[in-house]
């Protein structure tokens, strides 16, 4: 999903008739497949669908990382209408995604307060020498929140955080990012060991936490589209358009992108 060109973005495989399957068999088959999440529709309804998503370790309680994939295959396959829909997830986890099949928006509402991140796991996750091992990283965003660094290079120049200690200092995701005023450009990298995906490619809830921070420290992003692109080592480059808006009840951001539909012979694959 949200690759700029089809094969690019994050992988992600989409079961469209799992039915009453077991979870032991969702978490084979999502180990099977590989992909850094799978998504295992329950039941269909008009505009709605129920689903569990699982990554190839464990099962997730969030659905916003794929909510965008699912819902354009099963407007594509002819199992919805094209419009509005509502995911919904056993644990009571909802996004709402607008797709016509090809094309998607999600809005997200800012869930998490932002807090600073603690200065000491952020050093220790960083490696000795890194020019931001004293820096202030952010927590917030839709969800669990998302850890946010804040760096002056593009992110691909700058070393990447030590993975392992991520997950023993229990550090879930990192993302660098630069903003660029001037063409309107958060240049974003991910790296979210905790969920199993060590460097994701195309994360929306991320690109939406990037536009819920940048309206926070920079007024004159609100209520105004800006690009999130996001880069992994493999070149699979990811664009969001991200527009967030404040009134009285707090903040919403509409990431905006595109699906491609990968292997439509399985039925099951897609590209985010």
């Amino acid at each position: 999903m949200f690759g700029v060109l089809p094969g690019r973005g994050s992988l992600l495989t989409v079961i469209p008739h799992a039915g009453a399957r077991s979870a032991a068999w969702m978490r084979h088959e999502a180990r099977r497949h590989g992909t850094d999440e799978s998504s295992f529709v329950i039941d269909v309804r008009p505009h709605e669908y129920v689903v569990r998503v699982f990554n190839p370790w464990r099962e997730s309680p969030y659905g916003g990382h794929s909510a965008a994939g699912t819902a354009a295959l099963l407007v594509a396959r002819g199992q919805l209408d094209p419009g509005r829909q509502q995911q919904r997830l056993p644990s009571g986890s909802a996004t709402t995604v607008w797709t016509d099949g090809q094309d998607v928006a999600i809005d997200f509402r800012v869930t998490t307060r932002a807090r600073d991140v603690d200065r000491r796991q952020l050093a220790a996750v960083l490696p000795h020498g890194h020019p931001y091992r004293s820096a202030q990283a952010i927590h917030g965003g839709p969800g669990a929140g998302f850890s946010l660094l804040d760096v002056s290079a593009p992110p691909l120049e700058v070393d990447a955080p030590d993975l392992a200690a991520m997950r023993a200092h229990e550090l879930d995701d990192l993302t660098l990012f630069h903003w660029d005023a001037q063409r309107r450009t958060a240049t974003a990298r991910v790296f979210a060991p905790g969920y199993a995906i060590d460097v994701d490619a195309a994360c929306a809830p991320v690109a939406a936490a990037i536009g819920e921070h940048l309206a926070r420290t920079h007024p004159d992003v609100v209520d105004t589209e800006i690009c999130v692109r996001q880069v992994a080592d493999a070149g699979q480059d990811a664009c969001f358009v991200v527009t967030t808006t404040a009134n009285d009840q707090g903040m919403t951001t509409t990431v905006k992108g595109r699906v491609w539909i990968m292997d439509e012979q399985a039925s099951e694959s897609q590209s985010r």
